[in-house]
């Protein structure tokens, strides 16, 4: 079984912001590569002390789910897909918030939850390196 659990879209600010950049365009790609599953995992950083990431990098969870439950429905409506397609979400800084955390995870009904950390103690940001 080959997965993909760490997907996003363009409603994520830091992924590629074609028009196939889509929860369709995943699933279609998944299915011409035989991926078994994929979550749809767009970015909510937790991350109060770093303007940066509030309303630039997250993505808005509700049209994620929105496009992600619409895509089940067409697939179902067109008959059994070769792809599972998860609604999740990836979680940055849970571990530092946890009373927030708790609210955004009650909010959806996530098939699958990607817990990540963006910054070490020293509040340097990984997405900002040039390697």
């Amino acid at each position: 079984m080959i997965s993909d659990l760490h997907l996003h879209t363009r409603l994520s600010r830091d992924a590629r912001q074609d028009a196939e950049n889509d929860v369709a365009g995943f699933v279609k790609a998944a299915e011409a590569k035989n991926i078994s599953y994929i979550a749809i995992t767009e970015h909510r950083d937790i991350m109060p002390d770093d303007p940066m990431h509030e309303g630039i990098i997250n993505a808005d969870l509700y049209e994620c789910a929105r496009q992600v439950e619409a895509e089940k429905k067409r697939l179902l409506a067109e008959g059994r897909s070769s792809v599972t397609l998860l609604h999740g979400v990836e979680l940055a800084h849970q571990h530092t918030h946890p009373e927030e955390s708790a609210k955004i995870i009650a909010e959806h009904n996530y098939d699958f939850i990607l817990g990540s950390l963006h910054l070490l103690k020293d509040k340097y940001d990984f997405y900002r390196c040039d390697f």
